[in-house]
Order: structure tokens, then C-alpha cells, then sequence
């Protein structure tokens, strides 16, 4: 009898091993079609855990999307999960965790729980718990559509942002290419949220675009050039805590540095400022609305207070840095 059951248990761990090989096998061949179809690239598994290395990643709009395996939980507990990866233009996204209203979520939120009604698609604050600190900088990047991606298709997912990237975790095997593009597809929505101003730096009138790249958890940020009379740079950029918009151009006239604060009305701090200004410049400052002004002579920049969108002032910053650059140096602007 023993021999039986050794050899029943035998056959069936057979089975077993030739069920996942055609599981992996499938979920591979749907990875590798996913990545040639987008234009991505297709990472062999290798090492001790093969599936733990595989992965595909790919360009969507500013964002690159990194889709792999993970292990979550110990000992017994254990169990593959998919990962689907990417990160904010600037690492100042808002933070937030999204999770099924199952049984014990429901009654947690019965008994005071935080859930956030964000208030786009009824239907995804009946089904998922939403947990964050600042909601309207959440209503920001989950637009409808990424709303509606994760009620059609991952209804028993999680997603969550830590402020730097943002990470969906699916409780199973992706092996089915539509599925895998959805995964892909909800990431970059959140991701690729116009949080920073970069649509409207494209959008100005003969900007050259730079998108930016890198590996999906190291892009660079993305910026544009405005060429004429000389070049000028703008992009976002990081002041403190806060996200801002920022124009610079590589030189300036000015052997030490002089830093004002502009004024939306033109005015500056401190007041004779504008003393040390050439006088081109004063028809720039009264549109370029309010921000800090550093003329360098390594560097000459302005930075808004915020996210500056308009495209009438980020026009009048980069003309008034190009002016800078291009006075004469004399007399008290050297």
C-alpha cells in the first residue's frame, strides 16, 4: 500500500511541476509578445529563483513602466506575485494606498477607518478603500479612466505611491497580453498625471522637447529649449519639499551672484534691484509674475514660486534670462 501512495504522490508532483512548467511557459511567451508589440525590452529570468529576475519595461509618454515577479510573505505563507512599477517626473507624487473593499475592509471602515471619497467614479469609492492625507493632490493623478482600468480589470488588486513611484500588485500570474497592456496602461496614467507643468512647457511656441530617460527608477527630468535669441532651459525642478518651475540659461555677465525676488507686478526685493538690472529687463519683470531671480555668472536663472503653467509668463522668463545673458557688461551689471 505504501508503494502505491508513494507512487500516487510521485505522479501527481509530476503533474504538478508539468502544470506550472506550461504556466511559466505561457506567462513568458505573453511578456515577451507584450514587450516586442510596445517596443520595450523583454528580460530573461536567470539565477536561483529564474521568475524572480524576469521582467519586461516600457516607454509610455514621460513614464517607463517595469513589470516583474515578486515573493511576498515567509515559510508556508509564501507567493508569486506581478509587480507593475514606475515613478513621477519628480519625486514629489502624492502618497496614497488603494485596496478592495472586501469583508474586513468594510468593517473597518464602519468602525472609523479612513476612506477617501474621491468623487470621480462612484463605482471605484464603492469598491476600493483609498487612504491618503492630501486627497486633492490624489483626484489629480487617478483620473477616470486609470478609475475605470481598475474596475474592469484588477477589482482584487492593490496600488499604492510613496510619493517616488508608484507600484500595482496583482495576486496572481499575468499571462494574458490585454491584461499585462491594462497593468501597464494604469501605471503610466497615475504617473504620467500633468502634476508638474510639462504639457504646457511642450505646448510653448518653438520649444524643443527633451523627454526623459533612463531606467524606470532613475529617469532623468524631462525639459525644453527655447533657442532663440539664445538658450534657454526650462524644466521642473525641486525647492525644498515643493515642486516648482524653473528657466535658466548657462551664462550670464555677472561676476558674483545677485539674487531678487520678483513680484507679479514687477517690483522687486530689495528695492534697488532694479538698479543693478539692465534696462531690457524691465518689460520681462512686470510678466514674468512672482519668483526669485539668481544672475550668475556660471548660471543665471528663474524659479517660480510654484508650478508655473502659463504660457504668456514661462515665455517672459525665458526672455528676460535671455536678455540678461545677452547685456553688455558694463558699469554696474558686470
Amino acid at each position: 500500500m505504501s508503494w502505491f501512495l508513494l507512487v500516487i504522490g510521485v505522479g501527481s508532483a509530476l503533474i504538478t511541476i508539468g502544470w506550472t512548467k506550461q504556466a511559466e511557459r505561457k506567462r513568458r511567451a505573453a511578456w515577451q509578445k507584450v514587450a516586442l508589440a510596445r517596443g520595450g525590452l523583454y528580460h530573461e529570468p536567470h539565477g536561483f529563483w529564474r521568475s524572480g529576475s524576469e521582467a519586461i519595461e516600457v516607454d509610455i509618454d514621460r513614464a517607463r513602466v517595469y513589470l516583474d515577479l515578486v515573493m511576498i510573505g515567509s515559510g508556508q505563507h509564501r507567493q508569486i506575485y506581478t509587480r507593475c512599477r514606475a515613478q513621477y517626473a519628480l519625486l514629489l507624487g502624492p502618497v496614497f494606498q488603494v485596496s478592495p473593499a472586501g469583508v474586513l475592509a468594510m468593517l473597518g471602515k464602519a468602525l472609523g477607518a479612513q476612506d477617501v471619497v474621491l468623487g470621480v467614479e462612484p463605482a471605484f469609492d464603492q469598491r476600493f478603500i483609498v487612504k491618503c492625507d492630501h486627497p486633492e493632490a490624489v483626484r489629480q493623478v487617478w483620473s477616470q479612466h486609470a478609475m475605470r482600468i481598475m474596475l474592469r480589470r484588477f477589482e482584487k488588486a492593490a496600488i499604492r505611491s510613496d510619493g517616488r513611484d508608484v507600484e500595482l500588485i496583482v495576486g496572481e500570474g499575468l499571462d494574458i497580453p490585454g491584461l499585462i497592456d491594462e497593468a501597464l496602461d494604469l501605471v503610466a496614467e497615475i504617473v504620467n498625471a500633468d502634476i508638474f507643468g510639462v504639457d504646457a512647457l511642450r505646448d510653448l511656441p518653438g520649444a524643443v522637447y527633451h523627454p526623459p530617460s533612463g531606467p524606470w527608477n532613475d529617469r532623468s527630468v524631462p525639459y525644453v529649449i527655447l533657442e532663440h535669441p539664445v538658450p534657454v532651459t526650462i524644466a521642473p525642478a525641486v525647492v525644498g519639499r515643493r515642486a516648482v518651475t524653473r528657466a535658466a540659461v548657462g551664462d550670464g555677465p555677472r561676476d558674483r551672484p545677485l539674487k531678487l525676488l520678483v513680484r507679479a507686478n514687477g517690483s522687486l526685493e530689495p528695492t534697488g534691484g532694479a538698479a543693478q538690472l539692465p534696462p531690457v529687463a524691465a518689460a520681462f519683470l512686470r510678466k514674468v509674475g512672482d519668483g526669485t531671480l539668481i544672475v550668475d555668472g556660471a548660471r543665471t536663472s528663474f524659479t517660480w514660486l510654484q508650478v508655473e503653467t502659463d504660457p504668456a509668463r514661462l515665455v517672459a522668463g525665458a526672455r528676460l534670462l535671455a536678455a540678461l545673458a545677452g547685456a553688455p557688461a558694463q558699469g554696474v551689471y558686470r
